[in-house]
């Protein structure tokens, strides 16, 4: 997988200013539209269950979190959206 993907509801912040030298940042989550995000993209999730994510520097967002991909199958998101009843064929 070459496509960059960037994780929905999740968010890198840069440190407050008056924050200590220990603390680089803060990662916020909207659990609402993570959950949503992850329950949507099974095909991110590798064989142990886990989403990696690399938190990257570059152009206007300065830091901010991008899916790692390496491990995982490419294959193409599943449709879940249950059919018409027109659909079905009985």
């Amino acid at each position: 997988m070459t496509e960059k993907i960037y994780p929905k509801g999740m968010y890198f912040n840069k440190k407050h200013e008056n924050a200590p030298d220990f603390v680089r940042g803060k990662i916020s989550i909207k659990v609402d539209d993570f959950l949503n995000w992850i329950n949507d993209s099974p095909h991110l999730i590798n064989d142990k269950g886990y989403m990696n994510f690399q938190m990257l520097t570059g152009g206007k967002e300065g830091i901010y979190l991008q899916l790692d991909t390496y491990g995982l199958t490419p294959t193409a998101p599943q449709d879940t959206t249950p059919p018409d009843e027109d659909d079905v064929p009985f």
